[in-house]
């Protein structure tokens, strides 16, 4: 038995209703996923310029340290064995990046 007019007409505006309040709420959320990855990218950003001044500044001491004939010490390995880690963290962060969105809430 179909459904009188009124009653389809209201179910539609209803669900129509609901699609556009979903609506809103995903681009709420995409807005705020994009500033957290607009943050976590100048974040990384300022991290690598740090660890790229860092690691010039360790190449000049061991220069002058060789120029002057002193041993390399221990800490240079230190500093790469910590580029190494970070490395690897963007390379998975990148990874998770760019799996699929993981599914929303169901439909109501």
């Amino acid at each position: 038995m179909a459904k009188p007019a009124s009653t389809a007409t209201a179910a539609e505006l209803a669900d129509r209703a609901h699609t556009d309040t979903d609506l809103a709420r995903l681009d709420a959320e995409s807005g705020q996923r994009c500033a957290h990855l607009r943050r976590l990218a100048d974040e990384v950003s300022q991290f690598v310029t740090e660890q790229q001044a860092l690691a010039r500044a360790a190449a000049t001491i061991r220069d002058v340290d060789r120029v002057r004939g002193i041993p390399p010490t221990v800490t240079a390995d230190v500093a790469g064995d910590l580029a190494e880690h970070t490395a690897a963290v963007l390379v998975a962060y990148r990874e998770l990046a760019q799996l699929p969105n993981r599914p929303g809430p169901g439909p109501r």
